[in-house]
Order: structure tokens, then C-alpha cells, then sequence
């Protein structure tokens, strides 16, 4: 089996890593450095959500960590008659 990934569909997810960050009192420079990445990195996770980005799950739980926040995945029954 390959490695795992999500398609972010919606902006939230981005909006949930900022608002992590800034509630944590970190600069995405500061985050990247705990990271080991760029700064650019951290700005196209936050940024780029809902523009059909992809995201290794790996990936995410590395942002858990850094944040000190719980990486949650799951399935929910979509509504009757609602297909995509």
C-alpha cells in the first residue's frame, strides 16, 4: 500500500494550523524551525488548503506534534441523496 494522503476540500483545515500556531504564540518561521522545514512550507500548509492541495498524513501528525494538538481522521455518513 502507498502512503497515505488527504485532499484538503476545504480552506478549514488551514485555518485550524494557523489558528494552532498564532494560539500557541508561534511565527511560522518558529514553526518551521521545531518543524525542520521552511517557513515556506508552513505558509503553503496554512495557505493552500482548499485548492485541491494534498497532504501526507505523516505530514499532519508532524503538525500535531509541533502543536501540541491531536490529529483526528474519520469517516461520517454523508446525508441522504448527497453523493460527493
Amino acid at each position: 500500500m502507498g502512503e497515505a494522503v488527504i485532499s484538503a476540500r476545504s480552506e478549514a483545515l488551514g485555518r485550524q494550523l494557523r489558528a494552532l500556531r498564532e494560539k500557541r504564540g508561534l511565527s511560522q518561521t518558529e514553526l518551521a524551525r521545531i518543524l525542520g522545514v521552511r517557513q515556506q512550507n508552513v505558509s503553503m500548509a496554512e495557505g493552500r488548503c482548499g485548492r485541491g492541495a494534498t497532504f501526507r498524513v505523516e505530514t499532519l501528525e508532524q503538525f500535531a506534534w509541533a502543536l501540541n494538538a491531536d490529529l483526528v481522521i474519520e469517516f461520517r455518513e454523508r446525508a441522504p441523496g448527497v453523493t460527493s
